[in-house]
């Protein structure tokens, strides 16, 4: 087992990324310049994983399509960059376009605003995502609430990237992701944002 384990160690995977990058990882590429947070917690099997899973979908880590992210004990996270989403849907033969915003609350009423600008004293409440590929005779429409997508740390604290200015950005990148994803399972399977 150790030497198999030294020998993976070493090994170089060679792909062509979806933007015709040639793309070379190898554990100690990925270790060294690729991980966000502490690179001395990623397991081998995290550093394979993540190797896998860009070689399989054709993500370039080197421009940021995916992030190997570990802070803690916790299982390594792997997160796909919503531009690469973006881009992969544009390039689908039934895609025509997408919109997608956040959902507010003013007093009794809800709002589905495009884009993420939410104003002082209104309530953020979800995100909203619609499109209609051509040959579609309805649109495919999506919504998600906020609340269950706001991370937080061990002790319960808000993380950074969902701190209450970065939430309506966050919420409607989460909810384009989910419905570019169920639009077109198959480009997007097991890839999350």
């Amino acid at each position: 087992m150790e030497a198999y384990m030294s020998e993976e160690k070493t090994a170089v995977i060679r792909y062509k990324s979806k933007d015709g990058q040639d793309i070379d990882l190898s554990f100690e590429i990925v270790r060294q310049f690729l991980v966000s947070g502490k690179k001395e917690l990623v397991t081998p099997q995290e550093l394979f994983f993540f190797m896998g899973v860009c070689k399989s979908r054709g993500l370039n880590p080197f421009k940021k399509d995916a992030y190997l992210i570990k802070y803690s004990d916790d299982p390594a996270a792997i997160v796909t960059s919503i531009d690469f989403y973006h881009a992969r849907a544009r390039s689908q033969k039934d895609c025509i376009g997408w919109k997608s915003g956040i959902i507010i609350k003013k007093g009794e009423k809800i709002e589905y605003r495009e884009g993420n600008l939410l104003l002082e004293g209104e309530t953020l409440v979800g995100g909203w995502f619609e499109a209609q590929p051509a040959g579609w005779k309805e649109p495919f429409k999506h919504s998600v609430n906020l609340k269950p997508y706001i991370k937080k740390t061990k002790a319960g604290d808000i993380t950074k990237f969902w701190s209450e200015d970065n939430q309506p950005m966050m919420i409607q990148k989460v909810v384009e992701a989910q419905g570019l994803r169920k639009l077109w399972p198959d480009e997007f399977q097991q890839i999350y944002y």
